[in-house]
């Protein structure tokens, strides 16, 4: 109903022709949840073989794996998701609400090679401010330095709720990982067993 001090231009005509009695229009600000998926591509290098196929390197599949079914949860519960991915390159990408479809976000992953050298150094100040706007981020990732630490360590301390995961062989994960880290094996990702992340 109107209210004294209700913006006339608010009026709703036809439901006071309707109702007999003075209705304003109300409005909502609509939001849309949005994260950031943020994927390490660093594995060392490896011996290659004189075959026209690169070996394949379980942890990385894994790592990708994940990264896929995370954005298709993420998708289906309708959030905006940034997907960060660094290698020799910074892979960028936005999808959800209109802006892209899932079947984009997985074309981005099918690119992404493991990197031999240290991927997050490329992402600069810039992106991991742009990151703590978006407020929410899962990170996964293939080992534990002290760059990724730090990397971390801003997000958080920028207010970023994160949900990191350490997608691991069959050693045992590094000593140092702060207990928020969630450890889940390379093997139980691939066989589909990974319901507890």
């Amino acid at each position: 109903e109107y209210r004294d001090g209700d913006n006339p231009r608010h009026i709703h005509w036809r439901s006071w022709a309707r109702a007999g009695y003075p209705v304003v229009k109300e409005f909502r600000q609509e939001y849309f949840p949005r994260t950031a998926l943020i994927l390490d591509t660093h594995r060392k290098g490896r011996r290659l073989r004189l075959t026209s196929r690169p070996p394949e390197d379980p942890v990385f599949e894994a790592a990708i794996s994940l990264a896929a079914a995370t954005g298709d949860y993420l998708a289906r519960k309708d959030y905006v998701v940034d997907l960060f991915a660094a290698g020799p390159d910074i892979y960028r990408f936005q999808s959800g609400r209109s802006l892209g479809f899932f079947e984009n976000i997985l074309e981005v992953l099918a690119c992404i090679k493991p990197h031999p050298g240290e991927p997050f150094e490329k992402l600069s100040p810039e992106i991991i401010q742009e990151i703590s706007y978006i407020s929410s981020a899962v990170i996964i990732l293939l080992t534990w330095n002290e760059e990724r630490r730090s990397l971390v360590d801003s997000l958080v301390s920028a207010g970023v709720r994160l949900k990191a995961i350490y997608v691991r062989d069959n050693k045992e994960p590094p000593a140092d990982l702060p207990e928020f880290v969630s450890v889940v094996d390379a093997a139980t990702i691939r066989t589909g067993n990974c319901t507890s992340i």
